[in-house]
């Protein structure tokens, strides 16, 4: 038997309706793929600018505290100096020279022998002191709960 190219031409078995669908579909899916990688692309630049805003506050934050802390060290350096100041003054004020030319103004002198007197005690050194009122209000307190436990204990 002789068999032609005809015999084995499938085309004719072949449903041409179901072509069409598949077209369909895949440019659907096409389509669908397109719009993914646009929303892809979009995402990726926004999460790039957000990233560069971030980086762009993060810079001006760090440029305003280190403005903040050169301030906070003119007036630390501004508070030594003063204290520097103050403690010379201080120490001219209270040098021994200066104390002692005070005392001169004011009539004091240095003391000496003849300032110094003694005072005698009896022989006895003995130190008596007044009853507080917290120590009558505590020993009449005890005195009235030794009453009432002899009342209570026969």
């Amino acid at each position: 038997m002789a068999q032609t190219a005809h015999q084995y031409n499938f085309d004719h078995f072949e449903d041409h309706v179901q072509v069409t669908p598949r077209r369909r579909q895949r440019t659907r899916v096409s389509r669908y793929a397109a719009g993914m990688r646009w929303i892809s692309k979009i995402a990726a630049a926004a999460l790039m600018l957000a990233m560069v805003l971030s980086l762009l506050l993060s810079q001006a934050q760090v440029t305003e505290l280190t403005g903040d802390v050169q301030s906070t060290q003119a007036d630390l350096e501004n508070a030594r100096s003063t204290y520097a100041y103050l403690s010379g003054q201080l120490d001219e004020r209270s040098s021994l020279n200066n104390i002692e030319a005070q005392a001169a103004a004011l009539g004091l002198v240095k003391m000496d022998r003849s300032q110094i007197s003694y005072v005698t005690l009896q022989t006895e050194s003995r130190i008596e002191l007044p009853e507080s009122e917290a120590g009558k209000l505590f020993e009449e307190m005890n005195t009235g709960m030794l009453s009432i436990f002899e009342y209570l204990v026969p």
